[in-house]
């Protein structure tokens, strides 16, 4: 869960722990998740792991790799968002560079880490079937386009 800290994150790590599912937490601010995961392991009886991990930084995906290389992830839900307030022409380059780390590189470096979860064992066989023949087609493009699309890598849960 990454963006765990507060808000939506930690709102559906706690719906995630409800369903009696351990939970990975990822933010920022360690002293945070600490406690979002005391209360998260005390009322729901789940295993809960942080992972203190700033987003914007260069090495996010081996970073979390390393952190829960021991575990099988069924969801992961990128939460995070780094979303300024006041005037685009007004912004400092860092904080643009910081906007782009956040929520483009992050999301597109854990995409080939994480490629087995979302697009084999998520997929349903029509969709399968499908990404087989455009890859079949389009080759590494299909690949390219597939790994920027979010709604396909969104599990259906019934």
């Amino acid at each position: 869960m990454a963006g765990a800290s507060r808000g939506l994150g930690a709102a559906f790590a706690e719906e995630l722990a409800k369903r009696g599912m351990s939970v990975v937490l990822l933010a920022r601010r360690g002293d945070v998740l600490e406690d979002v995961a005391g209360r998260l392991h005390a009322d729901h009886e789940v295993d809960v792991r942080c992972v203190t991990l700033d987003l914007a930084s260069a090495d996010v995906a081996a970073t979390l790799a390393d952190a829960v290389r021991d575990i099988d992830l069924g969801i992961v839900i990128y939460n995070a968002a780094r979303i300024p307030i006041g005037g685009f022409l007004d912004m400092d380059e860092d904080v643009l560079e910081q906007v782009v780390s956040v929520n483009v590189r992050g999301p597109l470096l854990l995409g080939p880490w994480l490629y087995p979860l979302y697009y084999v064992a998520l997929l349903l066989p029509r969709e399968r079937d499908d990404d087989r023949r455009c890859a079949e087609k389009y080759g590494p493009l299909w690949e390219q386009y597939r790994a920027s699309v979010p709604w396909r890598i969104v599990p259906r849960i019934y």
